[in-house]
Protein backbone atom coordinates (compact mmCIF):
# COMPACT_ATOMS: atom_id res chain seq x y z
CA UNK A 1 0.00 0.00 0.00
CA UNK A 2 2.66 2.81 1.43
CA UNK A 3 5.10 1.37 -1.80
CA UNK A 4 2.26 1.89 -4.45
CA UNK A 5 1.75 5.25 -2.57
CA UNK A 6 5.06 6.47 -3.25
CA UNK A 7 5.13 5.50 -6.38
CA UNK A 8 2.24 7.25 -7.83
CA UNK A 9 3.12 10.00 -6.21
CA UNK A 10 6.74 9.69 -7.75
CA UNK A 11 5.07 9.72 -11.46
CA UNK A 12 2.60 12.15 -10.54
CA UNK A 13 5.53 14.33 -9.94
CA UNK A 14 7.72 13.45 -13.24
CA UNK A 15 4.98 14.18 -14.64
CA UNK A 16 4.68 17.81 -13.24
CA UNK A 17 8.44 17.90 -13.93
CA UNK A 18 8.00 17.38 -17.57
CA UNK A 19 4.97 19.28 -18.12
CA UNK A 20 7.44 22.56 -16.77
CA UNK A 21 10.17 21.56 -19.12
CA UNK A 22 7.96 21.39 -21.78
CA UNK A 23 6.49 25.15 -20.77
CA UNK A 24 9.76 26.67 -19.83
CA UNK A 25 10.67 25.62 -23.05
CA UNK A 26 7.52 27.06 -25.10
CA UNK A 27 8.52 30.38 -23.30
CA UNK A 28 12.23 30.23 -24.30
CA UNK A 29 11.40 30.37 -27.82
CA UNK A 30 9.90 33.27 -27.57
CA UNK A 31 12.24 35.33 -25.30
CA UNK A 32 13.83 37.52 -27.25
CA UNK A 33 10.68 38.78 -28.91
CA UNK A 34 10.02 40.71 -32.48
CA UNK A 35 12.91 43.48 -33.42
CA UNK A 36 11.46 46.51 -33.18
CA UNK A 37 9.79 48.40 -36.19
CA UNK A 38 8.26 51.97 -36.63
CA UNK A 39 4.77 51.94 -35.18
CA UNK A 40 2.10 54.60 -34.72
CA UNK A 41 1.48 52.94 -31.49
CA UNK A 42 2.93 50.64 -28.85
CA UNK A 43 0.86 48.97 -26.06
CA UNK A 44 2.96 48.73 -23.12
CA UNK A 45 1.38 45.88 -20.68
CA UNK A 46 0.87 46.17 -16.90
CA UNK A 47 2.29 44.65 -14.09
CA UNK A 48 2.33 44.47 -10.04
CA UNK A 49 3.21 47.43 -8.49
CA UNK A 50 5.31 47.66 -5.11
CA UNK A 51 3.13 47.64 -1.58
CA UNK A 52 3.46 51.67 -2.26
CA UNK A 53 1.90 51.72 -5.80
CA UNK A 54 5.02 52.38 -7.30
CA UNK A 55 6.57 50.90 -10.31
CA UNK A 56 9.27 48.00 -9.57
CA UNK A 57 10.65 45.22 -11.44
CA UNK A 58 9.04 43.67 -14.43
CA UNK A 59 6.93 46.74 -14.78
CA UNK A 60 9.98 49.17 -14.46
CA UNK A 61 11.64 47.31 -17.08
CA UNK A 62 8.55 47.42 -19.64
CA UNK A 63 8.63 50.86 -19.14
CA UNK A 64 12.11 51.53 -19.91
CA UNK A 65 11.96 49.74 -23.37
CA UNK A 66 8.86 51.98 -23.99
CA UNK A 67 10.74 55.18 -22.92
CA UNK A 68 13.71 53.70 -25.47
CA UNK A 69 11.08 53.30 -28.12
CA UNK A 70 9.45 56.30 -27.94
CA UNK A 71 12.77 58.52 -27.74
CA UNK A 72 14.34 56.47 -30.79
CA UNK A 73 10.99 57.20 -33.04
CA UNK A 74 9.55 54.14 -32.96
CA UNK A 75 6.42 54.80 -31.65
CA UNK A 76 5.46 58.38 -30.75
CA UNK A 77 2.39 57.28 -29.32
CA UNK A 78 1.82 54.80 -26.00
CA UNK A 79 -1.01 53.32 -24.56
CA UNK A 80 -0.10 51.87 -20.89
CA UNK A 81 -2.66 49.52 -19.52
CA UNK A 82 -3.26 48.16 -16.50
CA UNK A 83 -6.14 48.61 -13.26
CA UNK A 84 -6.36 48.81 -10.06
CA UNK A 85 -5.55 45.64 -8.46
CA UNK A 86 -6.42 44.87 -4.77
CA UNK A 87 -4.92 46.30 -2.09
CA UNK A 88 -3.53 48.78 -4.33
CA UNK A 89 -4.54 52.63 -4.22
CA UNK A 90 -3.93 53.71 -8.03
CA UNK A 91 -4.01 51.92 -11.05
CA UNK A 92 -0.92 50.31 -12.66
CA UNK A 93 -1.93 52.48 -16.23
CA UNK A 94 -1.63 55.86 -13.72
CA UNK A 95 1.81 54.64 -11.86
CA UNK A 96 2.98 53.72 -15.71
CA UNK A 97 1.99 56.93 -16.55
CA UNK A 98 3.78 58.84 -13.71
CA UNK A 99 6.97 56.79 -14.38
CA UNK A 100 7.06 57.52 -18.08
CA UNK A 101 6.72 61.24 -17.74
CA UNK A 102 9.55 61.32 -15.18
CA UNK A 103 11.63 59.87 -17.96
CA UNK A 104 10.92 62.39 -20.67
CA UNK A 105 8.00 61.34 -22.46
CA UNK A 106 5.25 63.91 -22.47
CA UNK A 107 1.69 63.74 -20.90
CA UNK A 108 0.41 64.09 -24.36
CA UNK A 109 1.84 60.75 -25.60
CA UNK A 110 0.25 58.52 -23.32
CA UNK A 111 -3.00 56.55 -23.39
CA UNK A 112 -4.68 55.77 -19.92
CA UNK A 113 -6.34 52.15 -19.61
CA UNK A 114 -7.31 51.60 -16.49
CA UNK A 115 -9.42 48.92 -16.50
CA UNK A 116 -7.99 45.50 -17.33
CA UNK A 117 -6.64 43.06 -14.79
CA UNK A 118 -4.83 40.75 -17.10
CA UNK A 119 -2.96 40.01 -19.86
CA UNK A 120 -6.13 39.30 -22.03
CA UNK A 121 -8.35 42.50 -21.00
CA UNK A 122 -4.93 44.57 -21.43
CA UNK A 123 -4.85 43.14 -25.22
CA UNK A 124 -8.14 43.31 -25.70
CA UNK A 125 -8.71 47.24 -24.43
CA UNK A 126 -6.01 48.05 -26.06
CA UNK A 127 -7.04 46.94 -29.06
CA UNK A 128 -10.99 48.67 -28.87
CA UNK A 129 -8.80 52.12 -27.98
CA UNK A 130 -6.02 51.79 -31.38
CA UNK A 131 -9.20 50.90 -33.30
CA UNK A 132 -11.82 53.47 -32.37
CA UNK A 133 -8.77 56.34 -32.19
CA UNK A 134 -7.64 55.47 -35.74
CA UNK A 135 -4.42 54.15 -34.98
CA UNK A 136 -3.02 51.16 -37.54
CA UNK A 137 0.36 49.62 -36.83
CA UNK A 138 1.44 48.44 -33.44
CA UNK A 139 4.05 47.30 -31.27
CA UNK A 140 3.27 45.75 -27.96
CA UNK A 141 5.86 46.00 -24.63
CA UNK A 142 6.04 43.14 -22.41
CA UNK A 143 8.54 41.01 -20.40
CA UNK A 144 10.62 38.48 -22.04
CA UNK A 145 9.21 35.50 -20.38
CA UNK A 146 5.51 36.97 -21.30
CA UNK A 147 6.07 36.87 -24.64
CA UNK A 148 5.12 33.77 -25.65
CA UNK A 149 2.00 34.10 -23.99
CA UNK A 150 1.26 37.43 -25.34
CA UNK A 151 1.39 36.14 -28.95
CA UNK A 152 -0.69 33.40 -28.59
CA UNK A 153 -3.50 35.99 -26.63
CA UNK A 154 -2.67 37.73 -29.34
CA UNK A 155 -3.40 35.37 -32.27
CA UNK A 156 -6.58 34.02 -30.13
CA UNK A 157 -7.73 37.45 -30.16
CA UNK A 158 -7.47 38.10 -34.01
CA UNK A 159 -4.67 39.50 -34.65
CA UNK A 160 -1.92 38.34 -36.82
CA UNK A 161 1.89 39.03 -37.22
CA UNK A 162 1.48 41.72 -34.43
CA UNK A 163 5.21 42.43 -32.93
CA UNK A 164 5.74 41.61 -29.80
CA UNK A 165 9.10 43.95 -28.02
CA UNK A 166 10.65 42.13 -24.58
CA UNK A 167 11.86 44.17 -22.40
CA UNK A 168 14.28 42.21 -20.46
CA UNK A 169 12.97 41.26 -17.03
CA UNK A 170 15.41 41.84 -13.80
CA UNK A 171 18.84 40.21 -13.92
CA UNK A 172 18.60 39.12 -10.29
CA UNK A 173 18.39 35.04 -10.34
CA UNK A 174 15.84 34.48 -7.76
CA UNK A 175 13.58 36.81 -9.49
CA UNK A 176 13.85 35.48 -12.67
CA UNK A 177 13.35 32.24 -11.59
CA UNK A 178 10.01 33.39 -9.87
CA UNK A 179 8.83 35.04 -12.74
CA UNK A 180 9.33 31.74 -14.85
CA UNK A 181 7.58 30.00 -12.48
CA UNK A 182 4.85 32.35 -12.15
CA UNK A 183 4.54 32.60 -16.12
CA UNK A 184 4.31 28.49 -16.08
CA UNK A 185 1.28 28.50 -13.80
CA UNK A 186 -0.43 31.32 -15.89
CA UNK A 187 0.23 29.20 -19.03
CA UNK A 188 -1.21 26.15 -17.84
CA UNK A 189 -4.26 28.36 -16.71
CA UNK A 190 -4.85 29.80 -20.23
CA UNK A 191 -4.64 26.64 -21.51
CA UNK A 192 -7.14 25.21 -19.11
CA UNK A 193 -9.44 28.43 -19.67
CA UNK A 194 -8.78 28.08 -23.22
CA UNK A 195 -10.03 24.08 -23.39
CA UNK A 196 -12.93 25.30 -21.18
CA UNK A 197 -14.25 27.79 -24.31
CA UNK A 198 -13.81 30.34 -21.17
CA UNK A 199 -11.46 33.20 -22.51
Amino acid sequence: MIRGLIKLILSLASIVVVAECVIQVLILIDYTGDKAEKAEIAWVLGAALDDEGKVEGSLKTRLDKAVELYKYGYAPRLIVSGGRQVGQLISEAQAMKTYLVQNGVPEDAIITEETALNTWENLERCGAITKDQGYGSVLVVTSDFHVARTKWMLKDQGYENMLVVAAESPKNWATKIANHLQESVSVVKYGYNKLKGSL
